[in-house]
């Protein structure tokens, strides 16, 4: 959905409250590409903060060469979906913004996260900190190709010891954003529920067979990168049924 059709509705609910109302009820998903100013995104908050208790699905990404800010949403969002692309993010509250997933309201988000490209004022901090709020989560996605300054400028690293946390992620990509921990990659060990892991990381990890043998439900691995593969890793022992199995 454009920013000038929420323009529209804006309109709407001035000359018709009641039509408004029945299109902002069936509106549960808001895309919003090719983001050029600031004021575009505010746009896009205002309507949330009328009718977002209708939303379940938001992504945002901006276009090229421009700087825009998201470092806060409003509180009565409950979105099975966020994605953000090529924005610059404030996670957690600071300087009188409440950031995008904080404590005051740990429910804004339930199943899936990808972030594309982001820059992220409060760094690996401020982003441990909104994962630990979100122990659903069924999707996560973290990626910072095409920027190659993400990880000197913005501290751009994932905070792999906050993943013990996410038990029930049965998606996981973490995609040329440098990993933080060591070993990085062992608390990927916890995650029962996982079926489909895709790593590729710009600094030296390594997947071991002890990592994936309580994965029951893998299904699908991919590596590139810096992350490498102990001998034998593909074929792990099953405990329930004694088999040896490959990924």
């Amino acid at each position: 959905m454009l920013t000038g059709d929420l323009r529209s509705l804006f309109s709407a609910a001035r000359a018709h409250p009641r039509l408004n109302q029945a299109a902002v009820e069936v509106l549960s998903s808001i895309s919003v590409d090719g983001i050029t100013q600031q004021q575009q995104l505010d746009s896009v908050l205002l309507y949330l903060l009328m009718h977002g208790k209708h939303v379940h699905s938001l992504d945002l990404a901006r276009a090229e060469n421009v700087t825009v800010s998201l470092r806060d949403l409003p509180h009565n969002l409950h979105l099975d979906s966020l994605v953000l692309s090529n924005l610059t993010l404030q996670m957690q509250p600071f300087a009188g913004r409440l950031g995008v997933v904080t404590m005051r309201h740990p429910n804004i988000l339930h199943k899936q996260l990808r972030l594309s490209r982001c820059k992220l004022i409060d760094g690996i901090e401020g982003l441990a900190a909104a994962l630990a709020l979100l122990p659903g989560l069924q999707h996560l996605s973290i990626s910072g190709r095409g920027m190659a300054h993400m990880y000197l400028e913005y501290r751009g690293r994932f905070p792999t010891h906050v993943l013990p946390r996410l038990k029930k992620l049965t998606y996981l990509e973490i995609d040329d954003v440098t990993l933080q921990g060591v070993p990085a990659l062992q608390p990927v060990q916890g995650l029962n529920l996982l079926a489909d892991l895709r790593l590729s990381v710009p600094n030296n990890a390594a997947v071991k067979r002890d990592m994936l043998s309580g994965l029951q439900h893998l299904t699908r691995l991919e590596v590139g990168g810096g992350v490498k593969l102990e001998a034998n890793v593909l074929f792990v022992a099953t405990p329930k049924t004694g088999l040896i199995r490959p990924f």
